[in-house]
């Protein structure tokens, strides 16, 4: 919401603000000196990247049959995983795990 906001009042796209908005976040993570992974960094462009297509590929949802289907791939997109997370939040923690230095 927040980010629909900024793109409304800004010259950034929905896209553009939500990484805009992502990208604060994360610099809130410095104080607590918190290190984002991989995942997290690449859950941030990717989200904002498939925020702009969609909103070029995708009509605007005026009818309400467009409107649940859009909530229904909403729902299933987040249906839990076997490790009990939504199914985004395990694959940034797997490509994480995959990707990051352990400790030695």
């Amino acid at each position: 919401m927040l980010a629909q906001g900024i793109a409304g009042r800004t010259p950034l796209d929905i896209g553009a603000a939500t990484i805009a908005v992502s990208i604060v976040v994360l610099l809130g993570w410095i104080p607590l000196r918190q290190k984002p992974g991989i995942g997290t960094i690449a859950n941030v462009v990717l989200i904002g990247v498939a925020l702009d297509v969609a909103a070029r590929v995708l009509p605007e949802p005026r009818a309400l049959p467009w409107q649940l289907l859009q909530v229904g791939i909403g729902i299933a997109s987040n249906v839990r995983s076997p490790t009990n997370r939504p199914a985004p939040d395990t694959a940034a923690r797997v490509l994480e795990s995959n990707t990051s230095k352990r400790p030695p």
